[in-house]
């Protein structure tokens, strides 16, 4: 089982993300814990230790970017999920495991998750991605 961190400044979109791991992924997916802002989202990753993270980019305050200054690195798989492509660029060199875009939909989410799996899957018969 994967557990994960949503980390979204919009209420809707992390029932949205919830709804659909609840849905389509409950036998391999849990959501530990969803957060509504980037310092509320980096306790509860230290607290839960997550294997997965989904992080929204344009939050008010501080963008999902700014999690990355919270850790020396990030101790989990970070997904990021924006509604526009603009910041693809950065997500890919801050080590992203996928870049999402909003309306997020179940069958991309699904197959993220089987990658992920085959990755830890790997890592466990001592081969690296």
């Amino acid at each position: 089982m994967i557990s994960c961190v949503i980390i979204d400044d919009e209420k809707k979109s992390r029932k949205t993300i919830e709804k659909i791991v609840e849905r389509y992924l409950s036998s391999k997916l849990k959501v530990v814990y969803s957060a509504g802002s980037v310092k509320e989202g980096a306790s509860a990753i230290q607290k839960y230790h997550p294997d997965l993270v989904f992080l929204d980019i344009g939050m008010p305050g501080e963008n999902g970017f700014k999690l990355f200054e919270y850790f020396d690195k990030v101790p989990c798989e970070v997904v990021f999920l924006s509604a526009v492509q603009n910041y693809a660029i950065n997500a890919i060199k801050r080590s992203a495991f996928d870049y999402l875009l909003k309306p997020l939909d179940h069958v991309e989410l699904e197959n993220m998750i089987t990658r992920l799996e085959n990755k830890k899957n790997e890592g466990k018969n001592g081969l690296h991605a």
